[in-house]
């Protein structure tokens, strides 16, 4: 999976998290909720929304129907309401392009000044990627946090293998 993939699986398992019950059973009965909320929540990369990107405008939501134009009445009204949607469109692409730019050069930064080595020392906390960790039947690592509670160092036994305080779940 590619890193833009990856994200936005984490957005909608977080959102989801919200949402879900206990027993996990009816994630589906909230999935166009989740579609709807990603893709009308404006992404930092391209400084707006996935819709606004496709469509050119926001969606149509029960608070905007009360502010609804009625349609043109000629023809050469809509030629230019198609005209004006299309420069708005090209706008948008420069826009999103100029911002995905400025993005992939801050993650680069990021991730650049991020890097460093960690060592840990014995009875430190720290938080377990449980993304492997097999749960009991029943259960999905989707909706529950990536990381156990933070878990007491008992030992080290090598340069980046620890010994930790964990019981399963």
């Amino acid at each position: 999976m590619d890193g833009q993939t990856e994200k936005v699986n984490s957005v909608i398992q977080q959102f989801q998290r919200n949402y879900v019950a206990m027993d996990q059973q009816d994630w589906v009965d909230h999935f166009e909720l989740v579609e709807f909320y990603y893709n009308n929540s404006k992404h930092s990369t391209i400084n707006s929304t996935p819709f606004q990107m496709v469509m050119g405008k926001s969606p149509i939501v029960p608070m905007t129907w009360a502010t609804l134009r009625l349609p043109p009445s000629d023809a050469n009204e809509e030629v230019s309401m198609v005209m004006q949607f299309d420069e708005e469109r090209q706008l948008f692409c420069e826009m999103a392009k100029a911002n995905l730019q400025k993005a992939h050069k801050r993650y680069k930064d990021f991730v650049d000044k991020s890097q460093q080595e960690v060592n840990f020392e014995k009875r430190d906390e720290v938080w377990l990627n449980i993304k492997k960790i097999q749960l009991p039947k029943g259960l999905s690592h989707k909706f529950l946090g990536p990381y156990a509670s933070p878990l007491k160092m008992l030992e080290k036994k090598f340069p980046e293998i620890y010994k930790l305080n964990y019981q399963k779940p």
